[in-house]
């Protein structure tokens, strides 16, 4: 396990500058729409992306985005930019229900669905061209799941703080401030408001509102619509397992700080990965940003 010299502006340092400061003090670049492109994977399942600078000479990136978050979401536009700007092809991923694509499938999102992320992220790659030269950087929840990803496919994956154990992940952010607490349930009340507008006859959460934690609307949410028969066993099957990264060509990038991701669920992999763990730095804040867009290019440059 690594550690870095991550080291802030004194104004930047606190934690929650530091998280909350990705959004604020990082402006979302114009990179243009991109070519937007439907992939219907082996399950039938349609997922959307948006592809950028296809003739650009470097390894094709593949983004994804964390929970509730979308493929444009400021953390993600920052780092096409910059990975653009530095001759990488781009293809910014949304995952099932995200972004405004509720109405794509009737079934609805949960983190544990990874064949067809699998799936996209294979033919994403396949038509780079050259499948061997594509990587994976995903943030928080997205981390996750390029971590999944890379243990199906080998593609080359960078986890910028990603949840290692959800379960733990959903303690913390309960657990922590009452502002990350009211942003993720202010999103999820709005992303199931979208999927009822788009199967009104299939979807009603009316017995799931004005709940005021994460894990009491988890446990509503995997009783009336998820086929597991417990919280614990949801978080356990998107859960990140050591031996599942064994000889997979996979970074990660955490903060000890972080309020949302326990960093010891992170150092736990050591064994098996590179993990790169810093004093500071928040949940996918390390402001300035600079910093993490060197990292990015080091790892895709190995």
């Amino acid at each position: 396990m690594n550690t870095s010299s991550f080291s802030p502006p004194l104004w930047l340092r606190n934690t929650h500058v530091q998280t909350i400061g990705s959004s604020l003090f990082t402006r979302s670049p114009d990179i243009g729409s991109g070519r937007r492109i439907e992939l219907v994977t082996s399950e039938n399942v349609t997922l959307e992306a948006f592809v950028h600078g296809e003739d650009h000479p470097q390894r094709q990136v593949i983004l994804i985005h964390g929970w509730l978050g979308s493929a444009d979401s400021s953390y993600v536009l920052s780092a096409a930019a910059d990975l653009l700007a530095a001759g990488h092809p781009v293809v910014r991923l949304n995952l099932r229900d995200h972004g405004s694509t509720a109405h794509l499938n009737e079934e609805m999102f949960h983190s544990a669905r990874t064949t067809e992320v699998v799936d996209a992220c294979e033919q994403l790659a396949a038509r780079s061209g050259h499948p061997q030269s594509s990587a994976l950087i995903g943030f928080s929840l997205g981390g996750n799941f390029a971590l999944r990803v890379s243990a199906h496919t080998s593609l080359p994956a960078l986890a910028i703080c990603p949840a290692i154990n959800p379960e733990t992940s959903c303690t913390a952010i309960d657990a922590g401030p009452a502002v990350y607490r009211h942003y993720f349930l202010r999103k999820w009340y709005r992303a199931m408001a979208a999927k009822t507008a788009a199967f009104p006859n299939r979807y009603d959460f009316s017995a799931m509102q004005n709940r005021t934690n994460v894990l009491e609307l988890t446990e509503l949410f995997i009783g009336n619509h998820l086929p597991y028969p417990s919280s614990s066993e949801y978080f356990n099957a998107y859960r990140i397992r050591p031996e599942s990264l064994e000889n997979k060509p996979v970074k990660i990038i955490a903060a000890k700080d972080d309020p949302v991701i326990p960093w010891e669920s992170v150092a736990q992999l050591s064994e098996v990965a590179d993990v790169l763990l810093t004093e500071r730095g928040g949940h996918c804040g390390y402001v300035p940003k600079q910093w993490m867009t060197d990292q990015m290019l080091e790892f895709l440059r190995r």
